[in-house]
């Protein structure tokens, strides 16, 4: 038996008890392998050693942990890829320790793997989580990537554990393009939203009557901000309004540029003219993450 650092991950399918359900247990239990193979591969590419499989969960360990964190990445790239032609969808979570852990006979051992597994129970679909001591670990080519969360209560450990998300999915990969125009002719102009976020622009219309916002990659605009839920906002063009909806757990803050600030929280607000909209604090907080409106085609 010896001890060494290592940076043990776990990944975990969510909710396959539905997927289950779904499907029916053998065509689930296929689907439930296929994803375990898919996320076997890319952690065996990345140096890392897969210890156990669970169920439905990975338990690897990696010597380094920008190797694990790599992994991480490319596991729910390639899940998400596989998504779109998947019906119910799969989605994984992903949680991350470094620290000293016993080796013996191929297998792990001591708190870094109770602590990672504990860390795993705690993301979200989609979401990779680690503890500070594994983001340390990472060299300053991350630090774009992480989103500290602040201390959080792990069932076991005597005090908070300050966590960290890594985030996974470029902002700029999610870009609207504006439809183009129907051949043979001019399209029927009608009022439209404009929405941009970054690179990132939308549109809504009676054409186009929806647009979502949030930190999920299966939304129109993507914000890679921790203060901001997987499905935040929705905008939609509904009875001659656009409409913006507050689906989150911070709020959505509006800021219409020729009025006073509105809060919403799980309520609606028309949007008129032009402003701003910040996802889970005020727009000013931080004007780079905030999505600029603007109101076409009215007189």
């Amino acid at each position: 038996m010896t001890r060494s650092s290592v940076t043990v991950l776990f990944s975990d399918i969510a909710d396959s008890t539905s997927l289950y359900a779904a499907l029916g247990d053998l065509p689930g239990r296929e689907t439930v392998g296929q994803a375990l193979r898919l996320m076997e591969a890319v952690i065996e590419a990345a140096n890392g050693r897969v210890i156990k499989t669970l169920g439905d969960e990975i338990m690897a360990v990696f010597e380094a942990a920008p190797e694990a964190a790599q992994a991480a990445m490319t596991m729910q790239e390639r899940m998400t890829e596989r998504r779109v032609k998947m019906d119910p969808p799969l989605a994984i979570r992903i949680g991350m320790h470094t620290g000293m852990a016993l080796v013996e006979e191929g297998d792990v051992y001591g708190d870094v793997v109770n602590t990672a597994a504990r860390i795993t129970s705690l993301a979200k679909p989609e979401q990779i989580l680690a503890t500070e001591a594994t983001v340390e670990a990472l060299d300053d080519t991350w630090q774009d990537r992480i989103q500290k969360l602040g201390p959080h209560t792990i069932r076991g450990k005597r005090g908070a554990v300050d966590l960290c998300e890594i985030i996974w999915s470029r902002a700029d990969m999610t870009v609207i393009v504006e439809p183009p125009e129907e051949l043979g002719g001019s399209r029927k102009k009608g009022p439209r939203l404009v929405l941009r976020l970054g690179s990132m622009k939308c549109f809504v219309s009676a054409e186009r009557p929806r647009c979502t916002a949030g930190r999920s990659s299966r939304n129109d605009l993507v914000i890679a901000d921790h203060y901001a839920s997987r499905l935040h906002a929705e905008i939609e063009y509904r009875s001659g309004k656009f409409l913006v909806t507050d689906r989150s757990t911070n709020g959505t803050f509006v800021r219409p540029e020729d009025g006073e600030e509105i809060v919403l929280r799980r309520d609606s607000t028309a949007l008129e003219t032009s402003g701003a909209i910040g996802l889970g604090r005020p727009p000013e907080a931080e004007p780079d993450l905030a999505i600029e409106f603007e109101l076409e085609g009215v007189d």
